[in-house]
């Protein structure tokens, strides 16, 4: 999106050649339909016993305008993402009007049947789960998952360096995310 927003509405944006429209206009509709194939073909895979959760981190609402220009990027996110359960255990129908990012893992767990930690940011999105799990398996909680460690165990230690660590970096930097 943050590539080709402007080739998808040219008036959201610096002028663009009517060619670079032609081309490079339905990039995002197509992508978003290449992975709405894509999600449907796990759909497909799946069996009775499996739940399929679907997300972003971020909704996506174009440049923004600010006076004689439009700010790109970052500032391109909407807080208002994508989150959707389906499959066994799951609640039909239910709307997640406050869902955060925060409450995935927090639901995850619930739903494998462990429990959630009491530090965690988040917490169990218990309206997206069909009440009969919950009533035979209720949420438990312990108070961390975290590993105590004498500050000398943390200082020791080294960072695994990855071969993609620069890549990563500079695709994060291109999206907005990182200086």
């Amino acid at each position: 999106c943050h590539l080709y927003w402007v080739d998808m509405i040219p008036e959201s944006g610096p002028p663009i050649s009517r060619e670079e429209e032609a081309m490079f206009g339905d990039v995002i509709v197509r992508y978003y339909e290449e992975m709405d194939g894509v999600l449907a073909g796990f759909i497909e895979m799946a069996d009775e016993n499996t739940t399929v959760i679907l997300t972003s981190d971020h909704g996506h609402s174009g440049p923004k305008p600010t006076g004689d220009y439009h700010r790109w990027g970052i500032a391109m996110h909407d807080p208002t993402g994508v989150l959707a359960f389906s499959g066994k255990d799951i609640a039909e129908g239910r709307e997640l009007a406050d869902a955060s990012v925060l409450d995935i893992t927090p639901t995850i767990l619930a739903l494998c049947g462990l429990p959630v930690a009491e530090d965690m940011d988040g917490s169990v999105l218990t309206e997206a789960i069909d009440r009969d799990f919950l009533r035979a398996h209720p949420v438990r909680t312990i108070e961390t998952y975290e590993l105590e460690l004498e500050p000398t165990d943390v200082a020791d230690r080294e960072p695994i360096e990855s071969p993609i660590d620069d890549e990563v970096r500079e695709r994060l930097r291109a999206l907005g995310y990182i200086e």
